[in-house]
């Protein structure tokens, strides 16, 4: 798993450095926090606090950008003794459960920016579209069950971006990540909150 996270981050990281040196660029790095929902908050409730996101996106015009996305985000909880009927696997186990999701989507975005070029703050609105690869855990004693399916992925999202100078700002962002039910497996979605600076080139 951390094998895949590593290259992921690394191609992404690549493919930004190829493109940030054109004028009016933006990069940035964002800490999130997610709040499972809809098939994912049945299968885990609690709240994660380890995500990570990688953009780079370039400008338009004055009031749009567009760019990559890709970010990571875990989710775990244990459950107490109790029996258990394991999805997609058809059997029963009683016992302590440990529960881990590992999201990892990938977007193409477009933004659209509110007020004007020079403003210190300004807000802004889009949409991803693209891929997330999700792997879901099920431990319970000897027993290890894996679900790791790609699923088509839309990722609407709100933010404030606050500059600090011409070249740096701060931004923070409201994101629903939503991957589409597969054939064999459930809808992954989540609200994600991401925090971090931005570089402008």
């Amino acid at each position: 798993m951390k094998k895949r996270i590593y290259i992921t981050i690394a191609l992404l990281a690549a493919s930004i450095g190829l493109v940030n040196a054109q004028p009016g660029s933006h990069f940035n790095i964002s800490y999130n926090i997610a709040f499972p929902s809809g098939d994912l908050g049945d299968f885990i409730t609690k709240t994660s606090w380890r995500g990570a996101t990688l953009e780079w996106k370039g400008v338009i015009n004055e009031k749009v950008t567009a760019g990559i996305e890709g970010s990571w985000q875990t989710f775990y909880e244990d459950l107490d003794f109790d029996t258990y009927d394991i999805e997609l696997s058809n059997i029963t186990l009683a016992g302590k459960q440990y529960r881990t999701v590992n999201n990892i989507p990938i977007y193409a975005r477009v933004d659209y920016h509110g007020g004007v070029e020079g403003d210190n703050v300004r807000w802004f609105a889009g949409v991803g579209v693209g891929t997330m690869w999700s792997e879901r855990i099920n431990d319970m004693g000897l027993y290890r069950f894996i679900d790791d399916p790609w699923h088509f992925a839309l990722a609407p999202r709100i933010g404030v971006q606050y500059f600090l100078n011409d070249w740096r700002a701060l931004t923070i962002s409201a994101v629903y990540d939503y991957g589409f039910k597969t054939s064999q497996n459930t809808a992954m979605d989540y609200f994600r909150i991401s925090v971090g600076l931005s570089f402008i080139n």
